[in-house]
């Protein structure tokens, strides 16, 4: 007979803070204000630095924080000095900088999981300007691009060794891990899963995991609070996931984060 457990989304309560400082909004999954607390995958918190200056914080659903960032108003249409994202162990990943008129502006940062550098760049107002670094992640550089006025001048690119290669530059965006077995199998096995758990749960469950430059799934946590047996057994189940494709960058073989949500019926 399968244990009976009824998830609830609990978020961490703010001591310190007031409605009289402080402005605090649940957030959907693609970061909109919603009212309905069980559909929420993070939060905010709005608090006023000055007669034109509001700092944001976002946090993620167990409570530690994902982003600040400096805004001109509270409605955040326009950020203004640094933004800093964290990943999930509260590690920095990236560090921005934006003008007064809410453009980038300066120098841009971002790093790995494993503390090496993945992107050193500049902007002036808003365009890509200067010198660009892009590294592989095992610390060495893959390529280096020179900016004018948003349009690339000159690009050189290198293999993991350091080694000049010839690649030619396309998309910038990063292009997202395939599932080998095509997308309907990689549901089928979710939905497995869900159908074997030892609990009749009620409600949903959050999963993060990246796939490594490997296509291995690592690093596999869990939000709720969950029985220990439980939750190992899910973190077990995506541990042994084969079949992806990892992510690409440009010439670059990147880790990507990704989020799986489990809905159980009951």
């Amino acid at each position: 007979m399968k244990k009976v457990l009824l998830l609830c989304v609990l978020f961490i309560a703010f001591q310190g803070y007031s409605q009289k400082d402080s402005i605090v909004n649940f957030l959907d999954k693609k970061g909109k204000v919603t009212e309905n607390k069980s559909k929420a995958r993070s939060f905010e918190i709005i608090t006023k630095k000055g007669d034109s200056l509001w700092l944001v914080r976002k946090f993620r659903r167990n409570g530690k924080l994902h982003n600040y960032s400096y805004f001109k108003s509270k409605d955040r249409k326009s950020k203004i000095g640094e933004s800093v994202c964290y990943n999930k162990h509260e590690k920095v990943t990236s560090l921005l900088l934006y003008n007064n008129k809410g453009e980038k502006h300066g120098k841009e940062t971002r790093w790995f999981d494993n503390g090496n550098k993945n992107i050193e760049a500049t902007y002036l107002n808003g365009k890509k300007e200067g010198v660009w670094k892009l590294y592989h992640y095992n610390g060495v550089i893959a390529s280096r691009g020179i900016f004018k006025n948003d349009s690339l001048l000159k690009s050189t690119f290198y293999n993991l060794l350091g080694n000049k290669i010839e690649f030619k530059y396309d998309n910038f965006k990063i292009k997202k891990p395939t599932f080998k077995g095509g997308k309907k199998n990689y549901v089928n096995s979710i939905r497995k899963l869900i159908s074997n758990i030892d609990y009749k749960v009620k409600g949903k469950v959050y999963v993060y995991y990246v796939i490594d430059v490997k296509g291995n799934v690592r690093d596999v946590t869990v939000d709720e609070e969950l029985p220990n047996e439980l939750k190992k057994q899910i973190i077990t189940f995506f541990e042994n996931i084969k079949g992806w494709t990892p992510a690409t960058h440009l010439n670059r073989i990147v880790p990507f984060n990704f989020s799986q949500p489990l809905n159980f019926r009951g």
